[in-house]
């Protein structure tokens, strides 16, 4: 079958072509892209999902499409906003529970809010961070900025993107895995340091969520997507269940359909089957 045009430049900007490609760009991908090119320009867009879902590859697909209509865009990660490494190293000395990049607390909250307001008032240059994972052993650091120019669309993606603190989490808990007193401490706690993100999430201008259709899919894509010689399955569940204890997504996605996550607009809500193909995809008028 003859690929369509879209489908080979996202292959050759990519090195691959994501699965279910043909039916992601009829249903997702270009009518996301279109309604993207027609926003009022600066647009920041927000993209959610937990580990797994296909946020990054998502937004390489929207740089791609968005390119080829002529519209600049720049790509910025939750991750490219983690603390400098000797940060956190301090980080973990004052609080050794956050032993894993990732939770709230670990990224430099500030630092996202400014290259927003850069973005928004289309300073130039606009060097956005980048964080390279495998500095220090896989501890990760940041290394030299990216210079991002012309861009009309910031596309802004991460695992807690948009989620707010929950007033009456202690409600929930326990909830697995959060089961101990510790565990519900933990908890607790990261939903208070998740307030130090609100700020930044109301800079989005939109959110897209893709949600699968059974959360615990997204621990058997991260076993999936594990290289060889890398963590073992119970490292891997423990790496997982602490991103579970910090901000349960049994309790924030049903808050994030009920419209009850505070101002941030969602626009699309993508319902993944267990082959991350969509199985629904609900688009809101904001």
């Amino acid at each position: 079958m003859t690929q369509r045009p879209p489908l080979k430049a996202i292959e050759a900007a990519l090195g691959f072509l994501p699965d279910h490609a043909e039916q992601m760009l009829t249903e997702l991908w270009l009518p996301l892209a279109e309604s993207l090119a027609g926003r009022s320009h600066p647009w920041i867009q927000g993209f959610v999902g937990l580990q797994g879902t296909g946020k990054s590859t998502l937004c390489r697909v929207l740089e791609v499409l968005l390119t080829t209509m002529g519209i600049g865009v720049a790509r910025l990660s939750l991750d490219d906003l983690y603390l400098p490494y000797k940060a956190r190293q301090r980080l973990q000395q004052l609080d050794p529970r956050l032993r894993w990049r990732g939770v709230p607390g670990t990224h430099e909250v500030a630092l996202g809010r400014s290259l927003m307001g850069q973005f928004r008032a289309r300073a130039v240059p606009l060097f956005l961070p980048r964080f390279d994972k495998s500095c220090h052993g896989g501890a990760g650091d940041r290394v030299e900025a990216e210079l991002c120019p012309g861009a009309e669309v910031l596309l802004f993606e991460g695992w807690c993107v948009g989620m707010m603190p929950i007033p009456d989490l202690a409600d929930y808990l326990p909830l697995p895995p959060i089961m101990t007193a510790e565990d519900c401490t933990f908890a607790l706690d990261m939903n208070r340091a998740l307030g130090a993100y609100v700020p930044l999430w109301q800079e989005l201008d939109a959110l897209t969520v893709l949600a699968p259709q059974d959360l615990s899919w997204s621990k058997q894509w991260r076993r999936e997507a594990e290289a060889p010689g890398g963590m073992g399955l119970g490292e891997l569940d423990a790496f997982v269940d602490y991103f579970w204890r910090a901000v349960p997504p049994q309790v924030h996605f049903p808050r994030l359909w009920q419209g009850r996550q505070g101002s941030i607009p969602i626009d699309w809500w993508v319902e993944l089957a267990r082959n991350r193909s969509p199985i629904q995809i609900t688009k809101f008028l904001i």
